[in-house]
């Protein structure tokens, strides 16, 4: 006898709903399968996965004591389930590799419909979403949104993926920012607050300095 185990599939395939995971060895392909496969405008790179966390209960006791009423259910949404990577056009062409997972219980697939947009968020003179077009970089799409705000911290722009991945701009002299794909979200950071010194604390710092000079050079004439 084994406990009957579910889990979830949604979006763009022909039966979307609840199935019970048939054997251990039930992997996501089977999963695609068993709901009839995918449906002409599935966005296959933007296919998500979520599998239930098996700390959730321990962790939401520590929020439960001592976050606000008004943030924890907030809270306890993004712990019950952590996000996975999900590789769904190396799954089809290749079932039963090392992307195509097996089942456990709740684990809960997202097929979107294709996605024909970029959203630009952060530190740029006006977060918009635009139309993708194919070939165009980051900075593209930055200047499109305005361009950077004067606190963006411009080498630390990244990009988050329909899927759930992200990558982050490379390089120091010549930057290498990330490619764009159709659904991707562009997020430009803050620049860090600089902590300020206030005028006793400076001259603080400078005595104390100049203190050491001063014990330095004495122990040398000696």
């Amino acid at each position: 006898y084994h406990q009957q185990r579910t889990v979830f599939i949604s979006g763009e395939v022909r039966y979307p709903g609840a199935y019970s995971i048939g054997s251990k060895k039930e992997r996501i392909s089977d999963l695609i399968t068993r709901s009839g496969g995918l449906m002409p405008d599935a966005f296959i790179k933007g296919a998500r996965m979520k599998r239930a966390n098996q700390q959730a209960g321990e962790k939401l006791n520590i929020l439960r004591n001592n976050m606000p009423d008004s943030l924890i259910a907030k809270a306890e949404q993004q712990i019950q389930s952590d996000q996975l990577e999900l590789r769904l056009e190396d799954i089809l062409n290749n079932p039963g590799s090392t992307y195509d997972y097996l089942l456990k219980e709740g684990d809960q697939i997202i097929i979107p419909e294709i996605s024909q947009e970029v959203r630009i968020s952060g530190e740029v003179l006006n977060p918009i979403g635009l139309a993708y077009q194919n070939g165009k970089s980051l900075k593209y799409y930055i200047n499109r949104s305005g361009g950077f705000s004067n606190n963006a911290q411009r080498k630390k722009a990244f990009v988050i993926y329909s899927d759930g991945t992200t990558q982050i701009t490379r390089g120091f002299f010549c930057r290498n920012y990330p490619t764009i794909e159709p659904g991707s979200q562009i997020i430009v950071p803050q620049k860090p607050e600089k902590q300020r010194i206030d005028q006793t604390g400076k001259w603080l710092v400078i005595a104390s300095t100049m203190a050491t000079i001063a014990i330095a050079i004495a122990t040398l004439v000696k």
